[in-house]
């Protein structure tokens, strides 16, 4: 009987918010715009048309909202600066999306009601140079982060226990904090496209369940022992093309499987030395892994 009351509960809630859009009165949240989605039952707001934080911040903080758990913010070829503190009043969001805005910096308080809710935020092709990375622990159900095209030059220990995918590819980082990363479920990272000349050790130590890891069209030098240790077997991918990868230290790429892909190609390496590839090679020939390379590359007694 417990069971069928709070059933009938449960559709009168979904009944009223069909009949009633939730949306606040058009007029009070301009130029953003709020889209009711009956048949979901959900609601989203586009604030392509603001040209500033000031109108995005009254439209959630002076506004009426009935509906506090929104689906999806998405903003794009705006040229708001900045997302500042309480922007978003005390709403929250499932997906965001900010694209093509000069938007430079994110203040933590932004993103903090969206923090148990949010699973994908997207915010590419922007001017963003600082980003609040210590709330990512919070974000316990954020899986997508994208920052690409974007102008970051400095990467804290990045710690999150939900983050599937990351990319950081076509910024300015050249530096990178010597903390311990924390990244157990990440899939797939995307980090080329930078000026950073060498890795920190362990970077990818924690991320067990990686997948792919692409660090292309960057500066790396010579690779450091311990450089990519990678861990938990599921690698597919490693891409570090297009650098300035002369030479590798002995375990200074470990952990590969037999169906890796390697890619070393245009880089300055001009021998194989056996202490640092006859380990890979090993490895790959068990399987239909590759090791990428071009030019004229001498075998040294492998």
């Amino acid at each position: 009987m417990e069971a069928i009351r709070r059933l009938g509960i449960v559709w009168c809630v979904v009944w009223a918010a069909r009949a009633q859009n939730p949306c606040p009165r058009p007029e009070e949240i301009a130029p953003c715009v709020c889209i009711f989605d009956q048949s979901a039952v959900a609601v989203d707001v586009d604030c392509s048309d603001a040209d500033t934080s000031d109108q995005i911040y009254t439209a959630f903080n002076d506004a009426t909202w009935t509906f506090r758990n929104l689906r999806s913010f998405r903003m794009e070829y705006s040229p708001v600066r900045d997302l500042p503190p309480g922007v978003f009043g005390s709403q929250s969001f499932q997906q965001m999306e900010i694209v093509f805005t000069d938007i430079s910096t994110v203040d933590p308080s932004a993103l903090s009601p969206s923090a148990d809710r949010l699973t994908s935020l997207t915010m590419s092709e922007n001017l963003v140079s600082s980003f609040p990375f210590d709330l990512l622990p919070e974000m316990r159900v954020l899986t997508h982060l994208d920052l690409s095209w974007n102008a970051l030059t400095f990467l804290p220990a990045i710690r999150s226990s939900s983050l599937e995918a990351l990319y950081l590819y076509m910024n300015r980082i050249d530096r990178f904090d010597e903390g311990t990363w924390s990244l157990p479920n990440l899939k797939y990272f995307f980090i080329g496209s930078n000026q950073f000349s060498e890795l920190p050790l362990g970077l990818v130590e924690s991320m067990g369940q990686l997948v792919v890891f692409s660090a292309q069209f960057s500066l790396l030098g010579p690779l450091r022992n311990g450089s990519l240790a990678f861990t938990g077997g599921a690698i597919d991918e490693v891409n570090l093309a297009v650098n300035s990868i002369s030479n590798l230290e002995s375990g200074a790429i470990s952990g590969l499987g037999i169906n890796s892909d390697l890619v070393l190609s245009q880089n300055g390496i001009r021998e194989l030395t056996e202490d640092s590839f006859r380990p890979i090679l090993e490895v790959l020939s068990r399987g239909a892994g590759l090791l990428q390379l071009n030019g004229s590359v001498r075998f040294a007694s492998l």
